[in-house]
Order: C-alpha cells, then structure tokens, then sequence
C-alpha cells in the first residue's frame, strides 16, 4: 500500500513539494535510475509482494471455525485496504493534477470536471 501510494503521491510530494522520501524519488536518485525506470521498478516490487500475499494466504492451514472466521475477516480487510487505496487515489482529487507524470491522474481530472 505504501509503494502504490508513493506512485500515486509523486507529482504532489515530489514535483509540488520537494519531498525526497519518495519511493519512486529514491529509487532515482539512489539508483540513477529514469523516471520511468524507477516507476518500472515500483510497480516489479508492487507486483512481486502481491504475489507473495496471493501465495500466502493460499498456503494457510484450516482453522477451527472460530478461528477461520477471524483469519478470514482479517484477509479480506487486507485485500480491501490494497484495493481501496487504488480506488481512492484515482477516485478522490487528492492526487490528481494536469501535469501528473501519470495519464491516469491527469485523466480523473479531467472527467471530474
């Protein structure tokens, strides 16, 4: 969730703001690595910890019921929270921007007005 929200969060934190902790921000400069080189790299990591949930929660032994039941209540919170913080940054206009480096963000702003 931190990695796709320092994604979304560039254009503000970094371009607006000057902030350096910035994923994608440090990845280029500790990295030497382009923008899109470093988005690149965000997202290869985005993908490879999703993966490893997808494994994860797959791997999970059976519980008793009352257990099962928690464990189940606290994969779907997980499973929402990434979700969510998806739809949210494309949703709301906190992120959105006419020159965001990203079309999506642009975009949202655009059709929302």
């Amino acid at each position: 969730t931190a990695y796709v929200n320092d994604l979304f969060s560039y254009q503000k934190e970094v371009l607006k703001s000057g902030t350096p902790c910035n994923l994608v921000r440090v990845l280029m400069h500790n990295r030497s690595l382009s923008f899109a080189e470093a988005v690149g790299e965000v997202v290869t990591m985005v993908n490879h910890d999703v993966r490893r949930f997808i494994e994860l929660e797959r791997g999970l032994p059976s519980f008793e019921p009352a257990i099962a039941d928690e464990v189940d209540a606290y994969i779907t919170g997980m499973k929402d929270w990434m979700r969510g913080n998806v739809e949210f940054s494309l949703a709301s206009g906190r992120y959105r921007a006419p020159d965001s480096p990203f079309l999506e963000l642009g975009e949202s702003l655009a059709a929302a007005a």
